[in-house]
This record gives structure tokens, C-alpha cells and sequence, in this order.
């Protein structure tokens, strides 16, 4: 039976579905064709969760994104499917255009979750019947070590071990004090680990130490194979979190403006999420429309210390970084 998936969400919310992917592949033993951002689908195609990837950017899939599509194209596309699962709104085109379109089962999984609930569970409550689920915890599979690249053998064998650090994310809001990041970055230096710093287009690209590596715009597939070798990993809420605690290394992450309760990343490594809800009660902040926000001292993310950090960092690698 073919199922067809689409997901076009940031990558964090992308590593979070995975393990409804797998459900929908058990459940109704086919195969999975993604029609998503490419990049992330590769992730997923090499992670086994999908077997076939439709580049959601391509012009070759526009018409199934506009409302003025002809019926019989649309039909011919949602027609190869026995299942189909949209990961998006549903007042969005491509839900309007499905449910006149797709002859088979149609499912709509709310973009966010409510309260209380993390959004890997949220998407299992669809099937309150089923007695079996998968495992809950994404899994990202790395490529091999090559001989090549700037991820190589002669990568690890020059700068291990190593601790990986990404300071930035989505939003500023999520973004614990750089200087916070420079002071536990020195400690663990001063402790014999090598600092990676990984920094992506809207991240910061200024103030890292010199006698430090680090890697801008890595791939995925790159970035994958970077932090399932390293001795552990050091990030605000955001995509790169998730994909390091999937590929399972040590996490600890930091949270403030979102709630862990719905976001903590999962993982089979040793994952710790260090979070001080600010008293006045306005976290989760981040989803917050600008100007609708409480007035903010960041007093959440400051209240986080460096030696918190460090002694979680000691207690993921057992090595005395304090």
C-alpha cells in the first residue's frame, strides 16, 4: 500500500514525526513516498523511516499547492495513494486540494500539540485503538566514516575526543548568553576535549575562539555523522538538538521561552534538559506574536548557570569538567 507523507515544518518538529513515519509504515505495511524539503528527506531515507522523496520546492510539485489546480490533476497525483498524511493546517491548499482529491484514508495531524503532552506522543493519540505503537524515540542513521570531506577519518583521529557545541536556534528568544557559551566552552577545553562549534546561516558567525574548530553549513548527513561521534553535545531548543539526541550522543539542552514537557528531544544516548520556568509564568513565550509577548528580561534562559552546565556536561561524559 502507498502511503504518501507531507511535512514541510522546521527541522525539530521534522525529527519529532519521524516515529509517526514508522507508524504509518508498519501500520499499513507500504511504502512511504515524503514530499517535504529535501535535505530533511534525506535524513529520513537513509534512517529507513521513508523509501522514495518529492522535493516539496520543485516546480514539478507546485500545482499541488494551488487552488487553482484542475481536479483531474490532482486526482491523478492523490490517486497513487492509498493513504495520505499531511503534516500542515488544515485550511491549507494542499488539505483543501487532498480532500477533494485523495480516494483513500486522509489524515491531518494537528501541527501543534496541546499542553501536556509531548508532540511525539500528540501524534500516536490519533490512534487510540491500537494496541501496538512504535518505539517514541527518532532514530537518525549516519553514513560511514569516509576518507574524504571535512567529516573524515583523518577528522576524528586529529580532534578526538570532542565536544560539540551549537549556541543558536530558530529564534534569538531560545538563545542562552553567548558568553555563557564561551565560559563552559574554555572549561571544557581546559579539561582535554577538543570544542566544535556548529553555527548554521542565522546563527551568530563572530566571537568563537580561534584555537577552536568550527563548521558553518555543515549538510545534515555531515552534521549527523559529526554528533554521533562526539563525546557530547551542548544546544539551545532547536533542530540541531534534535538530530543530535536522534542520533544518539549525550545532550544537554537548554530550554526557556518553549516547554520541554512538548519539546525535549529524544534520544537513546543520556539526554538532560536544564530548565528554570521564569516565575512570572509567561513561558512558553516563543510562539507568542511579536507585540503580544510579556515583557521580557530573558530571566529564564539567564537563570541557567555555567557551572549547572559544566556539572551536566561531567555527568553525561564522566569526566570532571567543573
Amino acid at each position: 500500500m502507498n502511503i504518501l507523507i507531507y511535512h514541510y515544518g522546521a527541522l525539530g518538529d521534522f525529527i519529532t514525526a519521524l516515529p509517526s513515519f514508522r507508524f504509518f509504515k508498519n501500520r499499513y505495511s507500504g511504502t512511504v513516498t515524503l514530499l517535504g524539503k529535501r535535505e530533511y528527506g534525506t535524513l529520513a531515507l537513509q534512517s529507513e523511516y521513508v523509501d522514495t522523496i518529492l522535493d516539496a520546492d520543485s516546480s514539478s510539485h507546485r500545482f499541488v499547492f494551488s487552488p487553482l489546480t484542475a481536479t483531474g490533476e490532482l486526482q491523478s497525483f492523490f490517486g497513487q495513494f492509498k493513504v495520505v498524511v499531511l503534516f500542515t493546517g488544515k485550511d491549507a491548499t494542499i488539505s483543501e486540494n487532498a480532500r477533494k482529491s485523495c480516494p483513500g484514508k486522509l489524515y491531518l495531524p494537528p501541527p501543534i500539540p496541546p499542553s501536556h503532552r509531548h508532540a511525539i506522543d500528540r501524534y500516536f493519540d490519533l490512534f487510540p485503538e491500537e494496541k501496538f505503537l512504535p518505539e517514541d524515540v527518532p532514530k537518525i542513521s549516519v553514513p560511514a566514516v569516509s576518507s574524504g570531506g571535512r567529516i573524515s577519518e583523518a577528522f576524528f583521529r586529529e580532534h578526538h575526543p570532542y565536544i560539540v557545541i551549537h549556541p543558536g536556534s530558530g529564534s534569538p528568544r531560545k538563545n542562552w548568553p553567548f558568553e555563557h557559551f564561551i565560559k563552559v566552552a574554555s572549561a571544557i577545553h581546559n579539561s582535554g576535549y577538543t570544542i566544535v562549534w556548529l553555527s548554521g546561516p542565522v546563527d551568530r558567525q563572530t566571537g568563537f575562539p580561534e584555537s577552536d574548530i568550527r563548521f558553518s553549513r555543515l549538510s545534515l548527513p555531515e552534521c549527523s555523522l559529526l554528533l554521533k561521534h562526539g563525546s557530547a553535545y551542548l544546544g539551545n531548543d532547536s533542530g540541531i538538538t534534535h538530530l543530535a539526541a536522534a542520533t544518539g550522543t549525550n545532550v544537554a539542552a537548554i530550554f526557556g521561552p518553549s516547554d520541554p514537557v512538548l519539546w525535549a528531544p529524544r534520544g537513546t544516548g543520556g539526554i538532560t534538559v536544564l530548565y528554570h520556568p521564569p516565575a512570572e509564568g509567561c513561558s512558553p513565550c516563543h510562539l507568542q506574536p511579536t507585540g503580544k509577548q510579556h515583557s521580557c528580561n530573558h530571566s529564564c534562559m539567564r537563570q541557567i548557570t555555567v557551572e549547572e552546565v559544566l556539572e551536566t556536561l561531567t555527568s553525561l561524559t564522566g569526566t570532571d569538567i567543573t
